[in-house]
């Protein structure tokens, strides 16, 4: 049984549901005409206004029933139709109360008008409320007709007008928050980490890149997790990417081809030539398991970019980073001087390399403190649009951010898209961050790509 009950005046019906095989949502509202052969054919109700309808006794004014409500002329057959509406018994039955809100719509195509019965079903377009409303039911007596809601016959309703506010893209921009460059840019740029620590497949992607894709500039494989992917859905995952506007990045797995390889020219251009193909658009050069001369690695930013890939080294000053390794480990294995990293970054610079990725480990992940004098050297020593750290943590990100402003260049996972991008904009944050971030909407530098 569908029991239904409305608000205001409390009236109530009980319906059977196997009568009803009726659809009430906030979009739509969907009840089958009867079958052509239990019921003659239905008069229509499409375009017709009855909002002229009047109480009883009330004096109609001359020509009323040639004017719709809107002011529009009837058609001919449009008056017929209202004429036989007029006189139906339901009509006669409710009198004053057989027209609907004109706040709410009905729509003819939807709803089986029968000359001979029509039973009142209780349903809300808007507000998720029960208002009244007309459906083909056949065994049911109606409802009683004093309630608070006069009915009335009003425009056609479509699904396309169940909502009478307009969204647009930014429903909340009249609330001032910081001005970062807009998509492609060179500083503000936000690289996140695709499959590695969790699945990242292409629905996830796209469904993550359809509601932040504004905030995301590039997505990166870590671990060279790409190369154990069916190819199809690498493909297809790479696609999604460049459809939101993001570029796509191998990560360090070269580091792999180097070694199994022990360097060979032929191995290092496939693996290229390979990664161009499926439409990668960063190849990461890193070499934190590896003891790489410079010259060598500035070698490979010439060869990777004659493939028409971008070449982004990646520089630390951990020996043996990449790998998550222990705080001991990472201690026993030495770190080496700030210079000798500014020194390598301006090297691959010169050779070609369109960013530096400056390698967390031993800077501020796997440390007991935190080398902010590393980060400072960094930083002023290096072009901002040049280099981009990692921060896979949001109290590292947070500090870049306090430090380096809203728009240092920064990779994190793609969990953590969120929690930045509010930070970026200076509408959220920490006790040490809320409402401190800010920036300047006149300065026009080099942040646009």
């Amino acid at each position: 049984m569908f029991d239904c009950q409305h608000p205001d005046s409390g009236v109530r019906s009980t319906l059977p549901e196997e009568n009803m095989n009726v659809l009430l949502s906030k979009d739509q509202v969907s009840v089958p005409r009867p079958s052509a052969a239990s019921q003659p054919p239905s008069p229509r109700t499409d375009n017709v206004d009855l909002s002229n309808e009047k109480p009883p006794g009330h004096q109609k004014p001359a020509k009323s029933g040639r004017i719709s409500a809107g002011g529009k002329k009837l058609t001919k057959k449009q008056r017929h139709r209202k004429e036989e509406l007029r006189n139906d018994p339901l009509v006669e039955e409710f009198g004053p109360h057989s027209v609907l809100d004109p706040d709410f719509y009905v729509s003819s195509s939807h709803v089986s008008y029968q000359k001979t019965r029509l039973n009142l079903v209780l349903f809300d377009f808007n507000f998720g409320h029960w208002v009244l409303g007309y459906a083909a039911l056949n065994t049911l007596k109606p409802l009683p007709h004093p309630v608070n809601k006069p009915l009335h016959f009003a425009r056609a309703f479509s699904t396309s007008q169940t909502s009478r506010v307009k969204h647009t893209a930014h429903d909340f921009s009249f609330l001032p928050s910081n001005a970062l460059p807009p998509k492609p840019r060179k500083t503000g740029l936000t690289e996140i980490r695709g499959p590695y620590y969790a699945p990242v497949t292409q629905t996830y992607l796209n469904e993550l890149l359809k509601d932040w894709g504004e905030y995301v500039d590039g997505v990166k494989f870590a671990g060279g997790s790409f190369s154990l992917m069916p190819p199809d859905r690498l493909r297809a995952l790479i696609d999604v990417a460049h459809e939101h506007g993001c570029y796509v990045s191998t990560g360090g797995f070269i580091e792999r081809a180097l070694s199994v390889s022990s360097g060979s020219q032929s191995v290092i251009e496939k693996y290229l030539k390979t990664c161009k193909d499926f439409g990668f658009d960063v190849v990461e050069l890193s070499s934190g398991f590896l003891s790489l001369p410079a010259d060598d690695w500035a070698a490979l930013v010439e060869l990777t970019a004659s493939h028409g890939l971008k070449p982004k080294p990646e520089v630390g000053i951990q020996w043996g980073a990449g790998g998550d390794a222990s705080v001991a480990e990472l201690e026993a294995a030495g770190t080496r001087d700030p210079k000798w990293l500014i020194d390598r970054v301006n090297k691959f610079l010169e050779a070609g390399a369109y960013m530096i990725m400056i390698e967390s480990e031993g800077i501020t992940e796997n440390v007991k403190e935190w080398r902010t004098d590393v980060i400072s050297a960094i930083t002023s020593g290096l072009p901002k649009d040049k280099i981009m750290f990692e921060a896979a943590d949001p109290q590292v990100f947070a500090y870049h951010i306090q430090n380096q402003g809203a728009d240092a260049n920064l990779f994190v996972d793609h969990s953590q898209i969120v929690q930045l991008a509010c930070l970026r904009k200076g509408i959220w944050g920490t006790g040490g961050t809320f409402s401190r971030v800010v920036t300047y909407e006149g300065y026009q530098g080099s942040g646009k790509g």
